[in-house]
């Protein structure tokens, strides 16, 4: 497959051919530094990832679940255990349960007791029917036990506990999350990679042995003033050619902001074509 800047990297791989090729592997790793990759001293490459500069071609070597990225993905995924509360709303909705039961069961037994004793079977034997109706009573009662509105009231409570965390500067997603987040004290946090402005300015610029061109100084001058006023017409045409023809970055007007350009590319090749 080919590669080029811009592209994301379909899948894993190993690098055929490059030309000074550079991939970003901050998803992967964290670590904002683009890093070079060659066909003989790094030419293995990761799915998912961008390449930033350079072009080249490869060949895919795992998809899918046998990638690296799908391994992590895989690995990533996990069953949703049951909360506290849930376990303890299980085990009390079981006990109910056997309870139910158990009465249901107790009264059935003590209407059959109740129907032979009294005897009446014996002269009317339609009366045999009633065991269907013991039968229909025992069944309601265990379908009465179960507490149907036991659910509804703790979502309500939960909900209530949500609200009262929002008070608290303390925002859940899922209700299930108050009963263990509201009992927590401390909340660790980090960050990974380096907060920058993604950005790169030329400030220093030296032709040949000559002199040493640097921004600032006076009334925080430009470099690009700077060499204006010092090289010839000629030399400024030279950079300028150079800096346009050998870079593979490109340059997009920004869409918030018109007066700014944005890089697309390599970083140090979209600065000289900003200067």
């Amino acid at each position: 497959m080919e590669l080029g800047v811009g592209s994301q990297i379909a899948a894993d791989g190993v690098l055929l051919s490059s030309n000074d090729i550079k991939v970003d592997e901050s998803g992967m790793t964290g670590e904002s530094d683009e890093i070079k990759k060659d066909e003989t001293n790094a030419p293995f490459l990761i799915g998912s990832c961008l390449v930033t500069s350079g072009s080249g071609f490869f060949v895919v070597t795992a998809v899918g679940a046998n990638s690296i990225y799908g391994d992590i993905l895989l690995t990533l995924q996990e069953n949703d255990d049951e909360t506290p509360l849930q376990t303890k709303l299980d085990a009390l909705a079981k006990m109910i349960g056997y309870v139910g039961m158990g009465a249901a069961g107790l009264t059935f037994l003590v209407l059959i007791i109740r129907f032979f004793i009294d005897g009446e079977y014996k002269e009317n034997p339609k009366l045999w029917v009633n065991w269907v109706n013991y039968f229909i009573l025992c069944i309601t009662i265990i379908v009465v036990a179960v507490p149907e509105g036991l659910p509804l009231a703790v979502t309500i409570s939960l909900a209530y506990s949500m609200k009262q965390m929002i008070k608290d500067q303390c925002l859940v997603r899922k209700l299930e999350s108050c009963e263990t987040m509201g009992s927590a004290s401390n909340i660790c946090t980090d960050k990974t990679g380096t907060l920058t402005l993604n950005q790169m300015r030329v400030v220093r610029a030296q032709f040949g042995r000559g002199k040493v061109y640097i921004a600032g100084g006076k009334n925080d001058q430009p470099l690009a003033s700077k060499l204006k006023k010092a090289l010839n017409e000629k030399n400024l045409f030279y950079f300028n050619l150079v800096s346009g023809v050998c870079s593979t970055a490109k340059l997009e007007v920004n869409d918030k902001d018109k007066s700014k350009m944005n890089v697309i590319g390599n970083k140090t090749e979209g600065a000289l074509l900003l200067l």
